[in-house]
């Protein structure tokens, strides 16, 4: 992405060619501060529902992005497509007043993660439908350039939506997909592996990082 807003910038590119980064820029932007927002207030909301109040009293049961959005998973987004944001707190103690049942703390806990990726799956399926629909604006006087690039707009939309589906189901900590191989794993490996979490994410960042940089050379 960065490669290609330097092209922007240098004019070197068809009219056609800008507009199609312009819209791509402008749907990972979207993705950011709506799509993200929603993905995030789906967790809080699924843990409130099951009896956890805690993201509810730290305001994250909101759409509001700031509340959300963390600077560099914002940025990863933008320059590889695939992101993060503040995780949403959650007492796994609360849920369901299960304090003492592990087994359906698990369960809890994988069916807050759960909300996550599948509010990713219904906003691509939404979008999806939308854009299907968009070649109907021809019949209010819509030129075919315009329908082109709002076609375009939605396509990268429902992309990053699949897409950060499936990264945040990836069974890797802290990922929501994570709390969901819980439900299978014994309590001893599943507390070593959410212990040495942020080392997993070193790990995953820095693969993406090389697989950015590796691909601008080819």
């Amino acid at each position: 992405m960065i490669g290609q807003l330097f092209a922007l910038l240098s004019g070197d590119l068809e009219p056609i060619q800008q507009a199609a980064i312009l819209m791509q820029l402008a749907a990972r932007l979207f993705v950011i501060v709506f799509c993200v927002s929603v993905h995030e207030f789906a967790h809080a909301l699924a843990a409130k529902k099951l009896g956890d109040n805690t993201a509810f009293m730290r305001g994250r049961l909101t759409l509001n992005p700031a509340k959300h959005l963390d600077l560099i998973g914002t940025a990863m987004i933008l320059i590889v497509g695939f992101g993060y944001a503040k995780p949403v707190p959650v007492n796994p103690g609360h849920l369901q007043n299960i304090q003492f049942k592990k087994k359906r703390v698990k369960k809890g806990m994988a069916i807050v993660a759960a909300a996550g990726p599948a509010s990713n799956l219904a906003m691509a399926l939404i979008f999806h439908v939308i854009r299907s629909l968009v070649p109907f604006l021809a019949l209010a006087g819509v030129d075919h350039m315009h329908i082109a690039m709002i076609s375009f707009f939605f396509y990268w939309v429902v992309y990053s939506n699949i897409a950060l589906a499936i990264f945040n189901l990836l069974p890797i900590p802290p990922l929501d997909g994570s709390r969901i191989l819980d439900l299978f794993l014994p309590i001893r490996a599943s507390m070593w592996m959410h212990r040495n979490e942020r080392y997993f994410m070193y790990g995953i960042m820095g693969l993406f990082l090389l697989v950015f940089f590796v691909g601008r050379l080819f």
